[in-house]
């Protein structure tokens, strides 16, 4: 396999800046993609925006493959604080070599870094080669004043398949990459690997099928939220390579879900990078028939008048001042609810099951005819919920544990929602009628969940409710 034919399976290769709207999302070419380059796989971390380039540099020497296409550097460029992008440069070009370096993921504490490149560093030693220069996982570590020189993780191999775009999964101790080893289920699958308690990683497993398809997957992304993000054309999307994302439950991963246009096009899209809170993100496309990296947004709207979300209560005190008193005379007084239940005496305490139409009697009834005489009082009672956006799920939830909320017993009179928006309170946001969330710190979190109807931006409504993690 050739060098160029090793960076298309796993890269899929296969210039206007502009802005596309949709569906409250926003999405821009960043600036800094250079006509006829091909720019891709972005991280970001502290500002920056570390990403792979096939642009030429004047500071290093343009070699190419055999197919005499230009091979991909990493490069970083800063968000500077008017809102521009700094000029692209090369990152760290004491430690990556002059071929392909890409995918790059650092650790919580930033001092170690994953990345793909080309397992031989010479020509001469990828010319010896039959399978040509595989790509493999390699780490760096950070030392006192510098940076180790790049390490081969030890599933690897330089004879038989690619291994790439590393992820680092809960607490940096899982790694997700993706592999064309033989046994998989398609033609490049992800797999992970744990790490053991001597610092080692463990042997690759495959992530199963719920994930993998017949076809391609590659590009994960494991997000604090507990999702992981992938590029796929196995599953049903927009057309081309699509993003997706999975959730591990006690079940194992949950069914692939894509993410919205204009995100996933009918192109390929593909290699993200996404906040915590999930409001914006990178990723790379060649919608505009490049491969570039492009920012999204989605667009929060604010809501003022949040109420306290209050429980519906459907039990009430009937009663009521009768013309017999008598304790002598055969009569009773018996309520009737109209829901199938009666009750005794003048006054009644009764609880009704939910909303509905019902039929209220109050009747006098002859204990030795076994009679009702007459009716002492009736009127119909209309119980509804109370309008307003209803959260449903646990009032107390532990520290690291996949939890649900849905607004399914929401009213909302008048107002058609176009999507449920939720804060979490602590300081991630998300939008759905139905969402999941990890929570990492125990305290006490006010949850608030917001609508707008779709005929009328101005009629909003939104409520919180007050849920308690423990350890």
């Amino acid at each position: 396999m050739t060098i160029r034919s090793v960076i298309l399976f796993f890269l899929f290769f296969i210039s206007v800046c502009g802005s596309i709207y949709s569906q409250d999302i926003e999405v821009t070419r960043l600036p800094f993609n250079k006509p006829g380059s091909n720019n891709m796989a972005p991280f970001y971390r502290d500002s920056v925006l570390i990403f792979s380039s096939d642009r030429k540099n004047s500071v290093i020497i343009n070699y190419f493959d055999a197919q005499d296409q230009p091979l991909f550097h990493l490069y970083k460029s800063r968000f500077l604080p008017d809102s521009t992008w700094s000029h692209p440069i090369l990152y760290k070009p004491e430690i990556f070599n002059v071929f392909n370096n890409s995918s790059l993921m650092v650790t919580q504490e930033g001092d170690q870094i994953f990345f793909t490149k080309n397992q031989y560093d010479t020509y001469g030693q990828s010319r010896k080669s039959k399978q040509g220069n595989l790509l493999g996982v390699f780490t760096i570590e950070k030392r006192t004043r510098s940076w180790s020189r790049p390490k081969s993780l030890g599933f690897n191999s330089r004879r038989q398949y690619n291994t790439g775009h590393p992820t680092l999964g809960p607490d940096d101790n899982i790694l997700f990459f993706v592999s064309d080893m033989e046994g998989g289920f398609g033609k490049s699958d992800i797999y992970f690997s744990q790490k053991g308690g001597d610092g080692k990683w463990g042997e690759p497993q495959n992530i199963g099928s719920i994930i993998n398809t017949p076809e391609s997957e590659v590009f994960p992304f494991y997000h604090s939220s507990g999702k992981l993000f992938f590029a796929s054309n196995g599953h049903d999307g927009q057309g081309g390579m699509d993003i997706f994302y999975s959730i591990k439950t006690a079940e194992g991963w949950s069914h692939p879900i894509a993410l919205q246009p204009p995100v996933n096009s009918e192109m390929d899209d593909y290699a993200c990078y996404i906040d915590q809170g999930e409001e914006w993100g990178f990723f790379t496309s060649n919608r505009d028939g490049k491969d570039n990296i492009y920012k999204f947004v989605k667009h929060f709207p604010s809501f003022t008048n949040i109420s306290l979300q209050e429980e519906d209560n459907f039990c009430f005190t009937f009663f009521e001042n009768g013309p017999y008193k008598s304790d002598t005379l055969p009569y009773i007084y018996k309520w009737n609810f109209g829901d199938g239940n009666s009750v005794q005496g003048l006054e009644a305490d009764h609880c009704f099951e939910g909303p509905g139409h019902y039929h209220i009697a109050l009747e006098v009834f002859d204990t030795i005819a076994n009679v009702n005489l007459f009716t002492v009082a009736q009127y119909p009672l209309e119980l509804e919920r109370k309008q307003q956006v209803y959260i449903s799920g646990p009032d107390t939830i532990k520290v690291n544990e996949l939890v649900s909320f849905n607004t399914h017993k929401s009213v909302l009179g008048k107002i058609k929602p176009k999507t449920f928006y939720w804060d979490l309170g602590d300081g991630i946001r998300k939008r759905g009628e139905k969402i999941t969330h990890i929570f990492r710190t125990k305290g006490i979190y006010h949850i608030t969940c917001g609508v707008v109807s779709i005929d009328d931006p101005n009629l909003k409504m939104c409520s919180s409710k007050e849920i308690v993690v423990i350890e």
